[in-house]
């Protein structure tokens, strides 16, 4: 089998080497058996859709939070420590987000600077409403969506 499916980070990978005779291959003698943890150490560009609530500063004009969707790209630090890549994985990017701070159901558009924490789950930072020129804060709640899980690069016959 010359594939062996889709592989993630974290995901074990068993390496075996083995020893045999090709007049009898039924004998073969196993030398050494290796099982690494698969894991991306290097820095990385990623990217995430989220739910932002946001709040402007100016609060006499806008005084509540308002939802709507937020695109982030993110800078991934590169790490060989296996529990910061599992549960926290911190990011630093920019976010495009589209909120109605106004009430007059009209989409504004919106840009800033985000930071995630604990695999892009968690989001936050400060952004710039374009169409009013107005600064607010958010924090953002990361929207799962599976990436090639519908559509495999690879599908298995």
């Amino acid at each position: 089998m010359k594939v062996s499916g889709v592989r993630e980070s974290g995901d074990n990978l068993l390496i075996r080497v083995v020893y045999f005779d090709a007049a009898k291959p039924e004998k073969a003698i196993p030398l050494e058996t290796y099982e690494p943890v698969l894991m991306e150490t290097l820095s990385r560009v990623h990217s995430t859709v989220a739910f932002v609530f946001a709040k402007p500063v100016d609060t006499n004009i806008y005084n509540s939070f308002k939802g709507g969707p937020g695109y982030s790209i993110l800078l991934k630090f590169g790490s060989r420590n296996r529990v910061y890549k599992q549960f926290f994985d911190i990011g630093l990017g920019l976010q495009v987000a589209s909120f109605d701070f106004n009430n007059d159901d009209v989409p504004e558009l919106g840009g800033g600077i985000v930071v995630s924490l604990f695999k892009d789950y968690l989001q936050g930072g400060w952004g710039l409403n374009f169409n009013e020129n107005m600064g607010y804060s958010f924090v953002g709640l990361r929207i799962p969506i599976p990436n090639g899980a519908l559509f495999p690069a690879n599908p298995q016959n």
